[in-house]
């Protein structure tokens, strides 16, 4: 009866006409900064070589909070330069006696071999000068002597112009397409022809294949634009708040948390302030503590993230806490009752995530329509669990 009470409680406080009216003023003031932040935030992405634009606004805000700039330059930017290495062109081709092949699925080139064209008809097991050869690795596997390289050097020199490999033993052959691969250089086109394919394609050993093959392969490099802010409390300890910022409820829940702790005048911590594209977030916090030595991973007693946060939907008004590498009092903290969330409070006892001293994940499971009263409250349960560990 309790539980039955409770939600209805909740449900009607978040659903029924004049809720906002219900709540208190700091949290109705907190709905309506959540809601216009929410109007400038949303999926985005970078164009000529500029930051997204939900990252020059989270920056704006954070500015105007006073919140000091952890990026580049004094500024809320860091651009973090990946390079992912090759993968395969849009260009590369195959195709066996008229069958278009996939690439990554049925074939995929060597890493270091040269984008080349080479077709012709050609046997499964003869080979012949100025013809692609068809290569069947199990010999050298039994053999123990693999070197693909060699292999290919001498395929060459008698004439091939191309090797399409295969492997119908049932040892590994440890080949595949390796983007990050920098060293290995191949005399000419060299693909692998993967088992299922192989084994209907290169089936008569008698036979011969029309062969049309086109090698391309093409360097991945992009920026990604990550944001950095810090407030300096001049504490010894830091805690880390963060979320992606192309999740448009969750960069507002950020702004809107950040805020709170900006103006709380805690003295125990120093709050770090990552937003991220998603699904970057540990590559943002590794990137920040290299360009950052002066702020120690061993310093950092836990993480906030708010990705999760929404407005909860009203018939189901939930928040689910999710902890990795638990702290002992997190369930006290972050898991108690509300009078308005029915809180869900979960714990791994795995450190998954790799964070130094812990992981809070704040999640409200789906969107509601309407106003921003149920993340408002969301927001502010974050806010009170974070309190106590300020003033012990």
């Amino acid at each position: 009866m309790k539980t039955g009470l409770f939600t209805g409680v909740a449900v009607c406080l978040l659903a029924c006409p004049g809720s906002a009216q219900k709540l208190k003023r700091a949290d109705r003031e907190l709905a309506t900064e959540l809601s216009q932040d929410g109007t400038h935030l949303g999926p985005d992405t970078p164009v000529g070589g500029k930051a997204p634009a939900a990252v020059v606004y989270m920056s704006d805000q954070l500015a105007r909070a006073g919140v000091s700039g952890g990026g580049e330059n004094g500024g809320f930017t860091q651009v973090e330069h990946v390079d992912e290495g090759k993968v395969i062109g849009s260009r590369c081709a195959l195709s066996l006696d008229g069958k278009t092949a996939v690439p990554g699925t049925d074939f995929f080139p060597l890493v270091g071999c040269p984008d080349a064209h080479a077709a012709g008809s050609t046997g499964v097991s003869l080979h012949e000068r100025g013809l692609p050869w068809i290569y069947d690795l199990r010999y050298d596997l039994e053999a123990g002597k693999l070197d693909m390289v060699a292999k290919a050097l001498e395929a060459k020199k008698k004439g091939a112009t191309a090797l399409l490999l295969y492997n119908s033993s049932g040892i590994p052959d440890g080949l595949k397409f390796d983007g990050s691969d920098k060293k290995t250089i191949y005399a000419l086109p060299v693909v692998y022809i993967s088992k299922e394919l192989s084994a209907k394609a290169f089936r008569d050993q008698t036979a011969y294949v029309d062969v049309e093959l086109t090698v391309a392969t093409q360097e991945r490099k992009y920026d990604l634009y990550n944001l950095a802010g810090y407030v300096n409390n001049g504490a010894a300890r830091t805690v880390i708040l963060e979320s992606a910022y192309d999740t448009t409820s969750g960069a507002a829940a950020l702004l809107a948390l950040t805020r709170l702790v900006k103006h709380a005048g805690w003295k125990k911590h120093n709050y770090l302030v990552i937003a991220y594209p998603g699904g970057r977030g540990q590559q943002a916090l590794e990137a920040y503590f290299v360009r950052h030595p002066d702020v120690k991973r061993d310093k950092v007693d836990f993480v906030i993230d708010v990705e999760g946060m929404a407005n909860p939907d009203p018939s189901v008004p939930e928040l689910t806490v999710r902890a990795w590498k638990p702290h002992q009092e997190w369930k006290s903290l972050f898991g108690k009752k509300d009078a308005y969330l029915k809180v869900r409070y979960e714990e791994s006892p795995a450190d998954t995530l790799d964070i130094p001293g812990g992981f809070l994940a704040f999640s409200t499971n789906r969107n509601g329509a309407g106003s921003y009263d149920g993340e408002a409250l969301a927001v502010r349960y974050v806010f009170n669990g974070l309190t106590p560990t300020e003033k012990k």
